[in-house]
């Protein structure tokens, strides 16, 4: 049985000696005294754990750890963070073991990527903020105050990119906010009138070879063409925008013939007008596109197809709007305007439709007549809505 691990702890060193040796020829450890002379002494044992020194089950009270480098409160160190003064216990977690004290180097050099990208954020995040609120001018056709903030957000968004490249951390740049940037400055020009400004704009864009799909822009490009009365351009850009949008498209592809039979029309080519226009009511039927068709059936003087142009018309399906709400129908009242949205767009399109198809008879009712009767013209004009209201 061994005997208690501190009971000569208050002994003098022979006799301390002399337990060792009792021990050493035990088999219970190895003891060697660091010299002679020393009373201090050291265990070598493999077989011993942390703790329990000796081999032995009674486990060792722990003493001081400070000497290892442990800290209950990290070393402080203070250094600029941005615009902020840190403390490097906010860049390393409390009581992390550093036995070099290496603590404050550590945070330090770190410090410097950090910094730098989380300063590129805040310069990224005024750039959002700026960007947006020339998108809100926009909204509120405020077009001057649009513009400057475009400017402002595109001179930020350089700026940004500059100090990404700067530090080396581009691998963070967001083409996405270029590209909405440049596109939202060079259709603030636009609506500001500022056609050249939009024109070389949007010309880089559409150049840039980082966006794939920057062809589609040349719809942009030919509507401000063909405000400038720059009819053959504005065709050239509808045709080469119009082989970037795919089939699945058709609402936009339709919306690109119309302007191009439109630019058509103003140019005089009417055959190619009506080729467009036949196009789009074949797959999207609307009184707009309807009675251009028969303006230029007009201008071509074909009397069979303004009478076909003006039936297809009438045969265009549309919702009517309601005549008014039952609870204002029993007082003998209409509903205010502007209570009901929907109702309101549909009145909208209902006197619209109105406005074509009655423009279009009269119109096209005086070229109908027959020669011995000047009337004949007006009379099927009549008889089609008649038809048209019947059913």
């Amino acid at each position: 049985m061994c005997p208690d691990l501190y009971y000569d702890y208050e002994l003098p060193a022979p006799a301390l000696r002399s337990a060792i040796s009792g021990l050493a020829m035990s088999g219970d450890a190895v003891a060697q005294p660091y010299g002679e002379g020393d009373d201090r002494f050291r265990v070598e044992d493999t077989s011993t754990r942390t703790g329990t020194p000796l081999g032995l089950h009674e486990v060792r009270p722990i003493t001081s750890t400070s000497g290892a480098g442990f800290s209950t409160k990290p070393t402080e160190a203070v250094s600029f963070y941005g615009d902020k003064l840190l403390s490097t216990s906010e860049h390393c977690t409390a009581g992390a073991f550093d036995p070099l004290g290496n603590t404050e180097q550590n945070a330090l050099l770190g410090q410097a990527e950090y910094s730098s990208e989380h300063h590129a954020r805040r310069m990224e995040s005024q750039v959002h903020k700026t960007f947006e609120d020339s998108v809100i001018a926009l909204g509120r056709d405020h077009y001057e105050a649009a513009l400057e903030k475009a400017k402002e957000a595109g001179k930020k968004e350089r700026a940004l990119c500059k100090f990404r490249e700067a530090h080396d951390i581009v691998d963070n740049i967001h083409m996405e906010l270029t590209y909405a940037i440049c596109f939202n400055l060079a259709h603030s020009y636009h609506m500001a009138r500022l056609h050249d400004e939009a024109v070389h704009t949007y010309s880089l864009l559409i150049k840039s070879k980082q966006y794939t799909q920057s062809g589609r822009l040349r719809v942009n490009l030919g509507n401000i063409y063909f405000e400038q009365q720059r009819y053959q351009l504005a065709v050239r850009m509808y045709r080469m925008a119009l082989d970037q949008i795919p089939n699945s498209g058709k609402r936009t592809r339709f919306n690109i013939l119309r302007n191009m039979g439109n630019a058509f029309v103003h140019l005089g080519q009417m055959g190619d007008a009506v080729q467009s226009y036949e196009t789009i009511l074949g797959g999207h039927q609307n009184f707009h596109t309807a009675f251009n068709l028969i303006i230029c059936y007009y201008a071509l003087g074909d009397v069979d197809k303004m009478r076909t142009g003006l039936q297809k018309m009438l045969s265009i399906p549309y919702v009517p709007a309601v005549a008014g709400n039952a609870d204002f129908e029993l007082d003998g009242r209409s509903p205010p305007a502007g209570d009901d949205a929907l109702q309101d767009e549909l009145r909208r399109r209902e006197k619209e439709a109105r406005y074509y198809v009655l423009t279009a008879s009269r119109l096209i009712a005086p070229a109908l007549q027959l020669a011995n009767d000047p009337m004949s013209g007006f009379r099927f004009a009549i008889d089609v809505l008649k038809s048209k209201d019947e059913s």
